[in-house]
């Protein structure tokens, strides 16, 4: 079971979460609505933002990335931008799968072309 509680997120806070622990904890922080972190017993630390998307009824979940390899001042930059496009309606874990799926089509019809121009060349 994990413990929520409500403190403001520090780097002196985030690095005695990152020890190890005798429980899960699920921080949230008061200062960005919808922004947290969750500190594993094993001392993993990772940042969160949580909302429903405007016009929809689920909440949505998405993990920013982990403490320490992420810091809490680009985790707040980072849960503020996807707060942003929430707030608006866009799903980022449906927009970044769109963005993955274009590249591939990019790369594929680079492939195609760079295939076609050598099939072409050969005598």
């Amino acid at each position: 079971m994990i413990e929520p509680m409500q403190r403001t997120l520090s780097d002196r806070l985030l690095r005695s979460l990152a020890r190890p622990n005798t429980r899960d904890q699920e921080i949230w922080d008061p200062s960005l609505r919808g922004f947290g972190c969750r500190a594993r017993k094993t001392g993993a630390v990772s940042f969160f933002v949580m909302r429903r998307p405007r016009g929809q009824r689920k909440l949505i979940r998405l993990t920013l990335g982990s403490y320490p390899t992420l810091g809490l001042a680009e985790a707040r930059a980072r849960a503020r931008e996807a707060l942003r496009e929430l707030e608006d309606g866009v799903d980022p874990r449906a927009r970044k799968a769109a963005e993955a799926r274009a590249e591939v089509a990019k790369q594929a019809s680079t492939f195609a072309a760079v295939a076609e121009e050598f099939i072409a060349r050969r005598p």
